[in-house]
C-alpha cells in the first residue's frame, strides 16, 4: 500500500511504502523504514518531518482510528483510506476525509 505526500523540500510527490501489521505500520520511504505504532510514530512522522510536510496534530489520530477500524478488511479497502489521508497531506487548506468511514472520528484537525 502505499501514502502519497506533496515534498515541499523536493518539490515533487513523494510515495511512502505503508503496510498494517499486527501492533501498527510498517513505513518505508528512501533509507528510512521500520515498525510504528497505530498512530504511525515514529517512521511516519520522522518521514514526514524529513520532507517538510505540514500534517494536522491529528495525524496519528487518524492512522489509530484507521487500524483500529480497518480489523478485518482487505488491502484495498485500506488503500482507499490512506488515499483520503494523502489528499489531506496534499491539500492547500483544511481537509476532512469525506468516507462514512471517518464520521465518528470526533477529532480537531
Amino acid at each position: 500500500m502505499k501514502l502519497t505526500v506533496l515534498s515541499v523540500k523536493w518539490g515533487h510527490k513523494n510515495v511512502y511504502g505503508i503496510k498494517k501489521t499486527n501492533s501498527g505500520w510498517y513505513v518505508r520511504y528512501a533509507g528510512i523504514s521500520g515498525d510504528c505504532n497505530d498512530r504511525g510514530e515514529p517512521y511516519l512522522f520522522d518521514l514526514l518531518d524529513r520532507d517538510y510536510i505540514d500534517y494536522p496534530a491529528s495525524l496519528g489520530d487518524y492512522f489509530s482510528y484507521l487500524w483500529e477500524g480497518s480489523k478485518g478488511k482487505g488491502n484495498d479497502w485500506i488503500q482507499e483510506r490512506l488515499d483520503e489521508i494523502s489528499r489531506m497531506l496534499m491539500s492547500e487548506g483544511p481537509y476532512e476525509p469525506k468516507d462514512d468511514f471517518w464520521k465518528d472520528i470526533h477529532i480537531q484537525i
